[in-house]
């Protein structure tokens, strides 16, 4: 009789288990409308996921999209338990996450809008690899979209010497967690043993230890020591693709395949006439580590050039900030718009600052881009407005995708964008998703499939917003967390033990809490 399956590494150490919004529907669909594609709508939708983990990218998905049906792998059974107890917390019915070998996916599943491979094409054996675009040419719908991420070179080159380094030196160790030790130890000593030596192989021991030493114990057991590792050239990548009927949509980082001046890639494209062999050099330019690629059928007519009118069914969603108090809209001067991440955007066009004026004052909820021209429009006073046609709505949809492309945190697209509230109800209700996170301390997940950035005091109150309870029950709770200890009251820097104090502070802090939450696209009421 055969023994007990042995634990997969994943079991051994687990891999977080996070959203990745360059992984969400909404965000593939908009990559293939500005290509010129008609994607499968989003709200209706079949989603295959391969590696899904403990389902942290895939059930907030199908809590975001109750209408479309969604579907996960995974080889740990112990991942795939985890992911079953939070759809079951969460009572959702449109998601199935099951302990499957990738080999073993049949196509009696039939075809999905959209499939998504996160942190596996690398880190699997040849046959899996080949078995991941075989699903993606039998089982991807024909306007469908299919996402995969890999390790790129040149940058892995480099990145192998690490870890060689640590194979090397934990080579004689079996247990997982005595290994992770061990290649701590061993690429520490090395960074610091050529911290005074100025040379370019110390300096890339030292910036690779010090990254590593801010991952998580799972992120350098399987990013760096599993035992398939096979980075790949992004053209030798497309070159497999291509032999199984499927061709580049685009790099789902951002619209604009490039992080080169524009000039650059105008030259290249010039010398090659070839859209992988720009890429291709474009990654020896920057010696990239990791690539996201989006993928659809090859014989699906794509439009390469971004144009104006691409914008026409899209949403318009941006957080940015003028970044002078005293904005002129009706000037032609140079501004700066400021978003999060350090993220900075300048224009000197009047309908594009009164858009984006326009877009903040409606955040976190996003505008059809036709009613935010005529917005931006009437902010300026102009009754008679413009056609869909004119310059200034032309420039205006231009300066909006250059900003896209740039940077998404500055500017972004959607083909269904959520139901999220402007106003702070009495009762507040947030994402169910977000609140079961927020109660279990795991990463949160907007309704845009964003991570948020939590404070202990925030992820308390989360947890709470049901919308069973008034914004004074919200504050009896918070003062009673203080009053056990559970929560850290102060005023400039001082601790604040006085009740009254406690209370007036909390109030305050409680209201300011809640326009965060809701202003991080948390709060649907």
């Amino acid at each position: 009789m055969p023994g007990p399956a042995k634990p997969t590494s994943y079991e051994e150490v687990s891999y977080p288990s996070y959203a990745y919004p360059q992984t969400y529907p909404d965000h593939l669909a908009v990559l293939a409308t500005l290509s010129g594609m008609k994607p499968p709508p989003v709200h209706q939708c079949r989603v295959l996921e391969l590696g899904c983990g403990q389902g942290g990218n895939l059930v907030p998905m199908a809590y975001n999209l109750p209408e479309s049906q969604f579907v996960g792998f995974d080889l740990s059974s112990q991942a795939i338990a985890q992911g079953q107890t939070l759809i079951s917390s969460l009572g959702l019915t449109n998601i199935t996450l099951t302990q499957q070998d990738i080999l073993t996916v049949s196509p009696d599943l039939g075809q999905f809008d959209y499939i998504i491979v996160y942190g596996i094409f690398s880190w699997v054996p040849e046959p899996v690899r080949e078995k991941i675009l075989t699903i993606c040419r039998q089982q991807l719908a024909p306007n469908g979209v299919a996402y995969i991420s890999y390790n790129a070179l040149p940058g892995w080159h480099m990145y192998n010497i690490a870890r060689d380094i640590m194979l090397y030196h934990t080579e004689d160790i079996d247990e997982s967690q005595a290994r992770i030790g061990g290649a701590r130890e061993a690429l520490a000593f090395l960074a610091e043993t050529v911290s005074g030596q100025d040379n370019l192989y110390g300096q890339f021991l030292q910036k690779t230890n010090a990254f590593l030493s801010g991952m998580s114990d799972g992120y350098l057991y399987h990013d760096f020591m599993e035992e398939t590792n096979a980075p790949l050239y992004f053209s030798q990548f497309m070159a497999q693709a291509e032999q199984h009927g499927l061709q580049y949509l685009a790099n789902t980082e951002f619209v604009s395949p490039h992080t080169a001046p524009d000039h650059i890639v105008e030259r290249l494209m010039a010398q090659t006439g070839s859209i992988i062999r720009t890429e291709q050099y474009l990654d020896f330019l920057t010696n990239r580590t990791f690539r996201e690629t989006a993928l659809c059928h090859a014989d699906v007519a794509l439009q390469r050039t971004l144009t104006p009118a691409a914008l026409d069914g899209l949403q318009v969603a941006s957080q940015v900030l003028p970044v002078n108090p005293d904005l002129n809209i009706h000037s032609d001067a140079l501004e700066e718009f400021a978003g999060p991440e350090a993220a900075t955007l300048s224009t000197t066009h009047p309908l594009t600052k009164a858009a984006l004026l326009h877009l903040n004052r409606v955040w976190p909820q996003a505008a059809p881009f036709k009613a935010l021209a005529g917005e931006a429009q009437g902010l300026l006073g102009d009754a008679a407005g413009h056609s869909p046609l004119s310059p200034e709505i032309t420039r205006l949809a231009t300066n909006l995708m250059l900003a896209y492309s740039r940077r998404m945190s500055l500017v972004n697209f959607h083909t269904h964008a959520p139901s999220l509230t402007l106003e702070l109800s009495e009762y507040p209700i947030a994402s169910a998703v977000a609140r079961y996170q927020a109660e279990a301390n795991l990463p949160v997940t907007n309704l845009y499939h964003h991570r948020v950035t939590m404070t202990q005091l925030s992820r308390h109150l989360l947890a709470y917003l049901d919308g069973s309870r008034s914004r004074s029950d919200l504050l009896d709770i918070m003062i009673q967390s203080a009053t056990q200890g559970l929560l850290a009251v102060s005023q400039e820097g001082q601790p604040v033990e006085e009740p009254a104090r406690q209370r007036s502070i909390l109030a305050e802090e409680l209201e300011h809490l809640l326009q965060q939450l809701m202003r991080a696209a948390l709060l649907v009421g």
